[in-house]
């Protein structure tokens, strides 16, 4: 009987949130965010051991990155460098902790990953998640704060939790094939929009009573499809392209 060991290298780092504006990820593996009571921002990564030189933790001016280094492929099924990243997925690891007291602009780029973001209590300006093949949940609570999010997915199997409580004024959803959960719970504090371009997936929507919304679709929708037309709402959603379901739960 063979045993094969896989070393793990492990790189951790606090970095002071002071003079930082944007946050950039590289990564391909699990994912987690989290919000932190620190003035620093947190970062701690765990890969194979063969894969430490092409991993970093650093501040360049008003840029902070974390993950696989600038110029480095995020490995997606298979790369020649990387070699077959769903045999890695399990053990790559990265967690982030972000500081509530400032407002960041965060970058997401994802390979292969599960995704766990609790954004309770952060400030986000932009926020950009583009990922080959995900699942996991984004989450938002009390003290979210959202201004603009942008979502590319590639395949995935995705809940966006308690995004009333961030109440982004846009929000753009681009998936090819997936399963998408959203919860529009929590008062809106402002009138947003979310667009969702699909070239096959399901979308769940969920709607806590007394939120206004509109809906209007082009392409392929449900079979009896109609849109949704409410004065003053407090979101309007704009669908496209082609879906496989499209449904609502009011709550």
């Amino acid at each position: 009987m063979l045993i094969f060991l896989f070393l793990t290298f492990s790189l951790e780092k606090r970095v002071k949130v002071k003079d930082i504006k944007n946050i950039v990820i590289n990564f391909a593996g699990y994912v987690e965010v989290k919000p932190s009571r620190e003035d620093v921002i947190y970062t701690k990564i765990e890969v194979d051991d063969e894969l430490k030189d092409k991993i970093e933790v650093k501040r360049e001016g008003e840029i902070f990155y974390a993950g696989f280094k600038e110029g480095k492929e995020v490995p997606s099924d298979s790369t020649e460098d990387l070699g077959d990243i769903k045999k890695r997925v399990k053990s790559n690891r990265l967690i982030i902790m972000i500081p509530s007291d400032k407002k960041l602009n965060m970058e997401m780029n994802l390979g292969v990953s599960k995704i766990k973001g609790d954004f309770s209590g952060i400030r986000i300006g932009e926020l950009e998640i583009n990922t080959g093949v995900s699942s996991g949940k984004i989450g938002f609570g009390d003290g979210s704060e959202l201004e603009e999010m942008v979502l590319n997915i590639g395949v995935g199997d995705l809940d966006i939790d308690g995004l009333g409580y961030a109440s982004p004024e846009s929000f753009s959803l681009n998936s090819g094939i997936g399963k998408i959960s959203m919860d529009l719970g929590k008062e809106w504090r402002r009138k947003g929009t979310i667009e969702v371009s699909s070239a096959f997936s399901s979308i769940e929507f969920k709607i806590p009573e007394g939120l206004k919304v509109n809906m209007e679709g082009e392409g392929i929708m449900n079979i009896g499809w109609k849109n949704r037309d409410v004065e003053n709402p407090d979101v309007e959603i704009e669908l496209e392209g082609a879906f496989n379901l499209i449904d609502f739960d009011y709550y």
